[in-house]
């Protein structure tokens, strides 16, 4: 009865919510409150919620704020006026658009094998609202997709392209698998189709076929990369970039191989290859950089490590001191999320210094080791200071991890059960907008590719309130701030105008307004 009664009322009350909209027709969040959590915004074969982005006019700024509360891109508005002498704000952010950092790439999630089957699990419009969810002009813009080179811990099985050595030189019995045919590319096809803008494709191998690797004693699980198979392996990748570009996916680049860190931990139930740093360096050099730069896709961007930040000194700076031609090949560096709360992001913008023709992009990130905890807010907040920490740093783009996952945080065949931003349950035909959702919007759908991050300097305050902020390509300003603690206010000031702006308990609030007055 319950049910039936959200059912009739429930669209009501939004025809009104939208009738009486001052600023934009929206389609409001359709809110499940979860016990002791934030809420969840469910949509279903009748409904899905969407954001619309208003251009703000002039002397305007438009506000976009989410809390821990329940607001999700509730919408607000005023107007800028001339700095007076005194700083009424609880916290001050000076804005200087002319002094300008890192150029932005952009922003996107993965296409596993357990995303693409749960999306291809849901009802035909079902599918198209979460595939406009990440992608659509009322979603969050995403312009990147990340997909695994065969199987990864989020697949139904382990498989390669060439589970046995091959019978003749060459990669003679390669092959797309189905959960390629009829999960993987039909997705990403959809999510090219959907989006306004190019969707680059960037992909990683969890583990090339075993027959290519060896297994010491003090490793027996993820295992190394034979030599007499240093070659094989740049081919199999060049034969992956080809065989997805015949089907219609270009790849817009790939990764020397997904956390090859695993390698350390001996009991790891991930799929994984590792490596030496001079035998990896050795191999990008002599193999995997000439086999691309001299095929017909010498334009692919070479991703090195795809792993922990901790590794760009570790790994990578001693992979440059043994093979100075490493810089010759790759584009960029891969960058984790996960233990970056322990390691100082210092070590990005020491790179960037030091390699000022390479970039830093954040590749994946995810929350929980215990699976869902549908509805956190806790979950959405380690996302938005990771994000406000990492642009800080001259990292270009940031990639969240599966689009989305069951009930349980699977299916996941290594058993690796994890929380995702939205939540497919196809037995009810919904899906789940987490918290976590919502704060990657705040950035994604605001700072599209060609942005820059502008100065955006504060001075010291006793209070945990952080920022970023960045200057689009249709000359708007963007400011993203984090505020965990009370309701405060904030003064943000720029040239010889300021506006303060009011900030919920426990939130995040984007601001947008014009350059130019």
């Amino acid at each position: 009865m319950k049910d039936l009664i959200f059912h009739i009322l429930f669209p009501i009350s939004i025809y009104f919510v939208i009738l009486c909209s001052e600023i934009t027709a929206d389609r409001p969040c359709a809110a499940r409150h979860i016990p002791n959590r934030s809420l969840v915004c469910v949509c279903n074969e009748t409904y899905c919620d969407e954001l619309t982005r208003v251009i703000p006019g002039k002397g305007q700024y438009i506000t976009y704020t989410s809390s821990a509360a329940g607001l999700r891109f509730q919408k607000g508005k005023g107007y800028f006026k001339t700095c007076s002498s005194n700083n009424n704000g609880d916290y001050l952010i000076n804005v200087n658009a002319d002094k300008k950092y890192q150029k932005v790439k952009g922003f996107g999630g993965a296409v596993t094998d357990s995303a693409a089957y749960l999306w291809k699990s849901l009802p035909k419009g079902m599918q198209q609202d979460l595939v406009n969810s990440y992608y659509g002009e009322t979603g969050l813009e995403y312009n990147f997709v990340r997909t695994p080179i065969g199987c990864s811990d989020f697949s139904l099985r382990h498989y390669t392209y060439h589970d046995e050595p091959p019978k003749c030189k060459g990669m003679d019995s390669f092959s797309l698998q189905d959960e390629d045919i009829k999960f993987k590319i039909p997705l990403i096809k959809k999510i090219k189709e959907t989006s306004k803008v190019e969707v680059q494709v960037v992909a990683a191998t969890w583990t090339p076929p075993k027959w290519m690797k060896y297994f010491p004693e003090t490793n027996p699980g993820c295992g190394f990369l034979k030599p007499n198979h240093y070659q094989t392996f740049a081919d199999y990748l060049l034969k992956f970039v080809d065989s997805y570009t015949k089907m219609g996916v270009p790849i817009w680049g790939i990764s020397t191989g997904n956390e090859p860190s695993l390698a350390t931990f001996p009991d790891s139930p991930i799929s994984c290859m590792g490596w030496a740093t001079k035998d990896q360096g050795d191999w990008i050099v002599n193999n995997l950089g000439p086999t691309i730069r001299n095929s017909k896709y010498k334009d692919l961007q070479l991703l090195a490590l795809d792993d922990q930040r901790f590794t760009i000194s570790t790994v990578y700076d001693m992979m440059l001191k043994n093979n100075s031609k490493v810089a010759e090949y790759i584009n960029g560096l891969a960058v984790h999320y996960y233990f970056d709360c322990f390691v100082s992001p210092d070590v990005v913008t020491d790179f960037t210094k030091k390699n000022p023709n390479a970039y830093v992009i954040s590749t994946e990130a995810s929350t929980s080791s215990k699976g869902v905890d549908l509805g956190s807010w806790a979950h959405a907040k380690k996302y938005i200071k990771d994000m406000i920490q990492d642009f800080t740093h001259d990292v270009v783009g940031w990639m969240d991890w599966n689009l989305c996952l069951d009930p349980n945080g699977g299916p996941t065949v290594d058993k690796n059960f994890i929380d995702s931003p939205i939540i497919v349950d196809s037995k009810k035909k919904e899906f789940l907008k987490q918290p976590m959702y919502y704060i990657l919007g705040h950035v994604s759908k605001f700072v599209p590719r060609g942005s820059y991050r502008i100065d955006s300097s504060s001075p010291p305050c006793r209070c945990t309130v952080s920022n970023v902020a960045f200057l689009t390509p249709s000359n708007t300003i963007v400011v993203v701030i984090h505020n965990p603690d009370d309701a405060r206010s904030v003064t943000i000031r720029q040239g010889n105008r300021e506006a303060e702006i009011a900030l919920k308990p426990d939130s995040v609030t984007t601001v947008e307004f014009s350059k130019c007055w």
